[in-house]
Order: structure tokens, then sequence, then C-alpha cells
């Protein structure tokens, strides 16, 4: 989502400075990463599956900032690792499995009709094997880059659902479920080509 130069910039100067400050006081770009992550789980775990959809967006807004700060801290730092990487993508995981979970739970125990929890459990899937497609191809030695649904936008989506849902559309997170299912499916049918035709 931060591919072009200038918003790259704006990041920047709003992030540098935080990472900085938390450098300081001694804790790690690790212990960002995961406590960023449980924090967010946990949030939108305890509010948008039972319904308080503003609730969670305040409290998880301040928290994405962590996607930007661990990196930021690593290379300020100069303690980029394997194992950092390895926290980020895996728990990258967790956290897009409760934004869609949670939203999954909220129309399950709200009775809505069967195909949109189907769209919902089919999102949630989708939603892990796009990244795992790519970590897969890569371990071969295949780059796959490739996607109309990667994690910004997913977010982006599930973001504006949870939004409108707060404001009394609630059908908006049937529609969320319908986009993610389609467009995470064509991702991985798009990434799976990709790779496919690279092995062959």
């Amino acid at each position: 989502m931060l591919d072009n130069q200038k918003t790259r910039a704006l990041a920047s100067n709003v992030i540098d400075p935080v990472a900085k400050a938390v450098l300081r006081i001694g804790i790690t770009p690790n212990q960002v990463t995961v406590f960023c992550a449980i924090a967010v789980s946990a949030a939108v775990l305890s509010t948008w599956s039972s319904g308080k959809f503003i609730l969670g967006l305040l409290l998880i807004l301040p928290l994405s900032i962590g996607d930007l700060l661990d990196g930021t801290m690593a290379r300020m730092s100069g303690s980029s690792s394997a194992l950092g990487g390895f926290l980020d993508s895996v728990l990258d995981r967790v956290t897009d499995a409760a934004l869609v979970g949670s939203l999954l739970m909220w129309t399950i125990s709200s009775h809505a009709d069967f195909w949109v929890n189907m769209c919902g459990v089919i999102a949630l899937a989708s939603g892990g094997v796009v990244p795992y497609v790519r970590a897969k191809a890569e371990s071969l030695n295949v780059p796959c880059k490739v996607g109309i649904m990667e994690r910004g936008e997913r977010a982006l989506v599930v973001g504006i659902a949870a939004l409108l849902a707060g404001l009394g559309v609630t059908s908006a997170i049937s529609v969320a479920f319908a986009v993610l299912a389609f467009f995470n499916s064509v991702t991985v049918v798009q990434r799976m080509t990709v790779v496919a035709q690279a092995l062959r």
C-alpha cells in the first residue's frame, strides 16, 4: 500500500520520530511486533464479535502503526534479522485471521444467512492461502508478488466494512465477505499460475 515515494516519505515523517523514541526506552522491534499482533487480535475479537465495530476501530487504529514501526526500528537499530522477519510474517497471518474471524463470529451469532457465513469462511481460509502460496513459491526460488488482493487491500476492505457496520449498514459485512472470498480466490489462482509456469 505504500509503494510510491511520496507516501513513503509522508509515513516516514510520522513513524521515524516514534521509532527513535521507542528504541530509546529499550523496547525491541520484535517486542513491538508481538505486542501489536496480540493487542489488535484481542481488540477485534472482544469488540467486533459482539457488534462493537466503532470501538474496535478506535482501538486498532493506533496499533496499526506497529506494521510500519517494527521495520523502521529494526532498520534504525541495525537489528534486522531472520527471526524478526519470521515473527512479522507469522503474526501478520494471526491478525489477518482475527480481523475476518471476528466479523464472522458476529454474523454467525446474529444468525446471518447461510451464504453470508459461507462467504465469510471462504474469505477467512483463502486469506491464509494467499500469503502461503507466495511463501511456498519463494522457498522454491520463484518470485510471486502478483495478485489483485494483497494484505493491504484485504485490511482496507475489512476496515471499511467494520466502519459502515458501526454506522448501521451491517450489510457491508456481507459484501466484504463476498469481495474477499472472490478476489482472494482469484489471487490464489493468479499466484499458482505464475508458479506453475515458472516451475515448468
